[in-house]
This record gives C-alpha cells, structure tokens and sequence, in this order.
C-alpha cells in the first residue's frame, strides 16, 4: 500500500483522530487535513492526534516549511491547540523535534509520544474517553500491520 490517512472528529471530546498508513509525505498530511477542515463537525479549537506509527516518513526537513505555510494560509487557530504524535520510528521523531519549533509560532503545541498511555494522558483524557479513542482509532484502520 502506497498510503492511506482517515480521521474522525469526536466534537464531545474536543478532538480530532487521524490515522496514517503507508509511505507518508508532507503533501500527503497537508491533503489529509484539508480533508478533516471539510468535515462538518471540525472546529479550529480542536485538539489533535495523529497516529503515524504504522506509517514511514518520506519526507525532507525543508518540506516541514509547505506544512507551515499551508497551516499559516487556510488555519486560524483562536486558541492555542495540543496536537498529540504517535511516532514508531527515528526518521518520524526527526521530523517531529524539526516541526515542534515551528508549530509553536503556529498557536500549536506539539509533542510526540511512543505509548498511547503517555499521550492520552498529556491531552487530559480519563479512562472513559481513553476507551473511545482507541475504538476510534481501530475503525479507522484499514490493514491489520
């Protein structure tokens, strides 16, 4: 599989859920946002999670500057969101500590996260809402990897 990326906004939670699959590139994310902006029930308030552990990165340092400038051009954020990374290899954490710096000037804190305890806890869910995210993310997985 190339690469497939889906998401599911959980509005009572405040959040967005996106999955990644697959070769992944910086065109690749910015087209899967677009995708979740068109969602009825988004809102630029919302916190993220982004699970690209079952995903490779292929990507360069200086194409992080299209995301930004995406994100400066077409995202207003109104108040300062979390955005939660799920990473499985050294290349994506690279990415991620070359991205965080940047984000920040975005109105975005960004942090990544191995284990899914670490991250859901950093978003401030419970147990209960813990539950619903990882059915969330199961039913958006396409391929048992």
């Amino acid at each position: 599989m190339d690469c497939y990326s889906s998401h599911k906004i959980l509005p009572d939670l405040n959040l967005i859920v996106t999955y990644h699959q697959g070769r992944q590139s910086i065109n690749n994310l910015i087209k899967s946002t677009k995708l979740f902006m068109e969602d009825e029930n988004y809102d630029a308030n919302m916190d993220l999670l982004i699970d690209l552990r079952d995903s490779i990165a292929i990507t360069f340092r200086f194409e992080l500057l299209d995301l930004v400038d995406f994100v400066k051009k077409n995202v207003k954020l109104p108040k300062r969101v979390k955005i939660c990374v799920f990473y499985s290899s050294p290349n994506q954490e690279f990415i991620l500590k070359a991205y965080k710096p940047m984000a920040k000037l975005l109105n975005m804190d960004v942090e990544k996260f191995k284990d899914f305890e670490s991250g859901i806890n950093w978003l401030g869910f419970d147990a209960k809402q813990k539950s619903t995210i990882e059915e969330t993310l199961r039913s958006l997985r396409i391929l048992e990897v």
